[in-house]
């Protein structure tokens, strides 16, 4: 496979961490790189503790930014 690629399964661990109260904070694009050469893509997740001690869910602003 050669190029950009997102892992199948960081969907997995998106939908479980964002079950656990995760919010997807930031993409970073081709920054794995595979023993072949191959680059894939990560996910950035993160919990902040006074959300899980409330057991409430603080939205991400990172599609606030207009660019």
């Amino acid at each position: 496979m050669n190029g950009n690629f997102t892992l199948i399964l960081f969907y997995s661990l998106g939908k479980c961490f964002t079950k656990a109260g995760f919010v997807k904070e930031g993409y970073l694009r081709a920054v794995w790189e595979n023993s072949d050469g191959t680059l894939f893509d990560t996910v950035l997740y993160a919990a902040i503790l006074r959300d899980w001690q409330a057991q409430t869910i603080t939205p991400s602003k990172i599609y606030d930014v207009p660019y």
